[in-house]
């Protein structure tokens, strides 16, 4: 199960209770149904009903190109397969937040692929068009349609960059350098071959041209950055960290993006990779919400097992079952709804570099969960993904 959970500042924003479900469509031919005695509805009904407002959807250019998996099962996350939950989304009321990858599969902190399509580009410069390109046309094509989606996030877990071109060179084989690139001078790749300032100019280009192509095509979307920084606040480099990172950003996108560099800032929480430290860090968020007090601060993802034989260690009190989820999902609520406000703020500098999470399927079907928490400034999102592992 994802809970989403969105810790707002920004007043414009509503409070997002969210699901990632993106291949609903795909799977139409299974019944759902709101309990087991329920009689079979639309599934966008059920979540509806059950609290959801908010649908975070997945975007691939070209879902599976070259092979990378079965096309016909993640055809959904293709142009056609978003603006047709866009409409459904359109038709139970519930807002869209588009989550766009930026590659033809998973891009999470340890792959970031750049589309098949993309990969004969000589020039930063011509990368930074396509990614514009991209961003504009697609969320053209969900405004054209009535759909404009509330938020549109520019990349998925960009922690380490994004638009890799890969490490299979042999300079990168002779290398020990954990972040070598075969091309650095045409790639979002952080710490690349061990430049901080280069690289981030260059990572901070291609989220511009995605932000300047998003705010042309629907000015009142909100853009949001995601990382899966949530995941160091305890344990980690440090919730002082955390907002270093997205100061450092936000410093180098200055010279190419008008107005606010960004309205959200999107985190990913897992106990599976935090060490149980999820609550806590929850907690903790405040003067992350503090040091960017116009963005809204949201969880963009986290989960908990619905059952099998998880570790103990992945685990933070709840067993893992549904009624579990449900009990993770308002614990997580209750503390972000409460964060703690310390004093102390980063420095502008772009810290240490977090540990690469290893590559991350879906999750579990599970049933949606409600909001639990209070009207407190920092408001609750929950989002569920479904199908396959269990993270």
């Amino acid at each position: 199960m994802i809970a989403l959970l969105a810790l707002a500042t920004a007043q414009r924003l509503e409070t997002w209770q969210g699901v990632d479900m993106g291949q609903l469509l795909a799977d139409a031919a299974r019944p759902f149904r709101a309990s087991p005695s329920a009689p079979v509805a639309s599934p966008f009904a059920v979540l509806r009903d059950a609290g959801v407002n908010a649908f975070r959807m997945r975007m691939w250019n070209s879902p599976c190109a070259g092979g990378l998996c079965d096309a016909a099962e993640y055809d959904y996350a293709g142009l056609d397969g978003v603006l047709a939950v866009a409409r459904q989304l359109r038709a139970h009321n519930l807002s869209l937040i588009l989550d766009l990858h930026y590659s033809d599969w998973w891009a999470d902190p340890g792959q970031q692929r750049k589309p098949r399509a993309w990969r004969n580009l000589t020039s930063l410069d011509a990368l930074a068009a396509v990614v514009r390109a991209f961003t504009h046309d697609t969320v053209t094509a969900l405004v054209a349609q009535g759909t404009p989606p509330v938020a549109v996030q520019v990349g998925n877990e960009v922690t380490h960059g994004m638009l890799f071109n890969g490490a299979s060179s042999a300079k990168c084989a002779a290398s020990d350098w954990d972040w070598c690139d075969d091309d650095c001078a045409t790639s979002g790749r952080l710490w690349c071959d061990g430049e901080e300032a280069a690289s981030w100019a260059r990572f901070a280009r291609l989220v511009a041209a995605g932000i300047a192509g998003s705010r042309a095509a629907c000015p009142a979307c909100a853009v949001a950055v995601h990382t899966d920084l949530g995941q160091h606040v305890r344990g980690g480099a440090g919730i002082d960290e955390v907002v270093a990172w997205y100061r450092t950003l936000a410093r180098h996108l200055a010279g190419h993006v008008r107005g606010a560099p960004f309205d959200a800032i999107g985190l990913s929480m897992y106990p599976k990779y935090d060490g149980g430290t999820t609550l806590r860090s929850a907690a903790a968020l405040g003067p992350l919400a503090a040091a960017f007090p116009a963005a809204t601060v949201y969880i963009a993802e986290t989960s908990y097992p619905a059952g099998g034989a998880a570790r103990p260690q992945d685990l933070v009190g709840f067993p893992p079952s549904p009624a579990g989820q449900l009990a993770y999902v308002h614990a997580f609520a209750r503390r972000c709804a409460r964060p703690s406000r310390p004093p102390r703020t980063a420095g502008s500098s772009g810290g240490r570099r977090p540990r690469a999470r290893t590559t991350r399927s879906s999750t579990r079907s599970t049933s949606p969960a409600r909001r639990s928490g209070t009207g407190s400034p920092l408001q609750v999102v929950a989002t569920e993904k479904t199908k396959g592992q269990d993270c």
